[in-house]
């Protein structure tokens, strides 16, 4: 500040969190003389981090719980949005918190569906079907997961023995069509007695007996007999295609299932580790932010990427799961063909 009595300079520096004492001294510039110096203190204070919590969400039978919460100033109104759709308002207290509570839908209608789906399954009705409520923490993967199988435990597949059962039956039908084109041998015989009297049958002498063999053979009828032998293999043929493309296609099922279980462990751990890495620099952030060292811009993307991670570890969960229920399906209920064979597999430890 300049004037006739001199200059007083000021040195702009950066303050972290707590007090501070700044010296002012006034100089002459022509002399160089000092004159007196002017003291304050100041106490620097952390701002209220605008911090958005989301608490995992509680999944119910028909809709998510989320609570959102957060600090700002007090008396201020917060609303909270998904998307354009309003969901909640709240009101800063006077500590600078605030909280709300909020339910989404989660595909009410395919979620109805899915549960009357699973009643009949159960054989029983949809309004006798008793589900408790169901988080994705509590479901679990299998300790062990193989990583190759035996062929022997497609057979379990209902699509291979039913198919299975259709080649028996085609083939019985070519046994059929064969035999009606042989001549058919009939053997028959009779033993008796025979008298004039009652009282002489059964006297000796009397016994009678007879013995028939008897032989036809299909002479003409027009091919009928050829051509329903020829349709009888045809349809084994088919028969025979439709069982080889069935345990085709289980085997791609199978292995499709376990390849993606592969991938999706790796992934999962790959996320784990991302999730990891990002909790750990939206603490740092946090604490610099409180010690006045970083901006709130700086806060803000921590927590976006943390949010990001956390969803796609959610995500990578949920494919595991899905792959785990495919690989399922794709073995006709599981890898444990009979409790008292053993089943000589590779397994794995899930992370």
């Amino acid at each position: 500040i300049g004037g006739p009595i001199g200059i007083v300079l000021i040195t702009v520096v950066t303050l972290g969190v707590g007090s501070h004492t700044l010296t002012a001294t006034q100089w002459d510039p022509n002399s160089g003389a000092t004159g007196a110096a002017a003291t304050t203190t100041v106490n620097v204070v952390p701002l209220p981090p605008a911090v958005l919590n989301v608490t995992t969400p509680a999944v119910t039978t028909t809709t998510a719980s989320v609570t959102v919460s957060g600090t700002g100033d007090p008396g201020d109104t917060v609303t909270v949005y998904d998307g354009t759709r309003l969901l909640g308002n709240a009101t800063v207290a006077a500590d600078g918190t605030w909280s709300c509570t909020v339910s989404l839908a989660v595909g009410t209608h395919q979620l109805a569906a899915t549960q009357n789906q699973l009643a009949t399954y159960l054989g029983t009705t949809p309004a006798q079907l008793e589900l408790s409520p169901l988080t994705l923490d509590a479901i679990g993967l299998p300790q062990n997961i193989p990583v190759s199988l035996p062929s022997g435990l497609v057979e379990q597949r209902p699509d291979i023995r039913a198919a299975s059962a259709q080649l028996h039956a085609a083939s019985a039908q070519v046994g059929v069509a064969t035999a009606a084109m042989l001549p058919q041998i009939t053997l028959s015989g009779s033993a008796g007695s025979q008298a004039l009297r009652a009282g002489d049958l059964f006297s000796a002498g009397t016994g009678a007996w007879s013995l028939g063999l008897g032989l036809t053979q299909p002479l003409f009828h027009g091919g009928e007999l050829l051509h329903k032998k020829r349709a009888a293999q045809a349809g084994m043929d088919k028969a025979v295609a439709d069982w080889q493309q069935t345990v085709l296609v289980a085997f791609q099922n199978v292995a499709d299932a376990l390849q993606a279980l592969q991938y999706d462990a790796e992934g999962l751990a790959a996320q784990a580790a991302a999730e990891d890495a990002a909790s750990q620099q939206l603490a740092l952030t946090e604490s610099q932010f409180q010690l006045g060292s970083t901006g709130y811009l700086n806060l803000l993307d921590a927590q976006r990427s943390y949010h990001q991670a956390r969803i796609a570890l959610i995500q990578a969960r949920v494919a595991r799961l899905a792959d785990t229920a495919a690989l399922y399906a794709a073995l006709g209920g599981g890898w444990r063909s009979d409790a008292d064979s053993d089943v000589a597999v590779q397994k794995k430890q899930l992370p």
